[in-house]
């Protein structure tokens, strides 16, 4: 049919941010089987690990506070934050660690995912297509 346009191909890359901002995108599988919010901060996790070098241990870690998240997650408050990465790190899909923390009083942590954990579960997810 001409003039329609056929986005079920496109990538997140290919569409224009809506209103020039940043955007975030999810996996309808992760959202389907961990929940919208959990697909949110993997999402935006696993795009801040693409940028930080790998440590010792063979894992990207990316180092945050719950306040600084708030600047990826500016629609959350903190305590939702806190919750969501607890719940995360409860059911092992992320990973965290105080250990490259250079001040023993510094409390921050240092996030990973879990991919294999992850992987897992997306792969039992079918999503129905609407074509």
């Amino acid at each position: 049919m001409t003039g329609t346009n056929n986005t079920a191909n496109m990538q997140p890359q290919d569409f224009p941010p809506l209103f020039g901002g940043p955007t975030i995108y999810i996996y309808p599988s992760l959202a389907l089987s961990l929940g919208l919010n959990a697909a949110i901060v993997l999402y935006q996790l696993d795009a801040l690990l693409q940028d930080v070098p790998e440590a010792e241990d063979g894992h990207k870690w990316y180092k945050q506070n719950y306040n600084d998240w708030q600047t990826h997650f500016p629609f959350w408050s903190t305590k939702t934050i806190s919750r969501i990465f607890l719940k995360l790190e409860e059911e092992g899909y992320v990973l965290s660690t105080k250990k490259f923390n250079s001040l023993f009083i510094d409390n921050t942590k240092w996030y990973t995912i879990d991919f294999e954990k992850v992987n897992a579960v997306i792969s039992k997810v079918k999503l129905v297509s609407g074509d």
